[in-house]
C-alpha cells in the first residue's frame, strides 16, 4: 500500500500523543517512503563556529558562521609606466577577524534533542574511525571548534 506523505500528525505518528495509523484507521503501516528534495535555497555552508540560545517562544536558535581574515574594502592599483605591471595598495580594511553568519536553524525541543543525539552518535563514529586509523586526528591548530554562546539572560544557560 502506498501512502501519501502528510504532516506527521496526519499520519498519527507518535508525536504529541497521536498513535500512528495509515490515515484510514488501519493500524501502523509497515514502512513509509521518505523523499528528500532540495529546496531552491539549499546550499552547503562551511561552519567554523556557532552562536545559539533560546528565542522568546522557546525555540532554540542556532546560527552558524565561518571565520576568515578581513578582506580589503578599498584599494588602489598603481601601474608601472615601464613594465605595465600593477601593484596594489590597500587603503581601507577591517581590523581583526570577520565572522560571516551563514544560516540560523530554529529548533523546537524535540528537534534539539534529536540533533544532540545525532551529533553525539557521529562523534562516537569519528572517534572509532580515528582509533582505527581511517581518519587523521585533528591537530589543535587546524580543527574547527563550535562555540555555543547562550544569549539567554538566565544564568542556567550560560557557559
Amino acid at each position: 500500500m502506498h501512502y501519501k506523505m502528510r504532516p506527521p500528525w496526519g499520519l498519527g505518528i507518535k508525536m504529541g500523543g497521536h498513535q500512528m495509523t495509515d490515515g484510514n484507521g488501519h493500524g501502523a503501516p509497515k514502512e513509509i517512503s521518505v523523499s528528500y528534495i532540495k529546496s531552491s535555497q539549499f546550499r552547503v555552508v562551511s561552519a567554523q563556529g556557532a552562536y545559539g540560545g533560546f528565542a522568546p517562544r522557546g525555540h532554540f536558535a542556532l546560527t552558524v558562521f565561518n571565520e576568515r581574515s578581513a578582506i580589503p574594502q578599498e584599494s588602489t592599483l598603481h601601474v608601472d609606466p615601464i613594465t605595465k605591471t600593477p601593484t596594489e595598495t590597500v587603503i581601507k580594511t577591517r581590523a581583526g577577524i570577520v565572522r560571516e553568519l551563514e544560516v540560523c536553524l530554529m529548533l523546537d525541543k524535540q528537534s534539539l534533542i534529536e540533533l544532540h543525539r545525532l551529533i553525539g552518535q557521529q562523534i562516537e563514529v569519528l572517534k572509532k574511525l580515528e582509533e582505527d586509523g581511517y581518519v587523521a586526528r585533528c591537530k589543535p591548530y587546524n580543527c574547527a571548534m563550535v562555540h555555543l554562546l547562550f544569549y539567554s539572560s538566565s544564568s542556567d544557560y550560560k557557559l
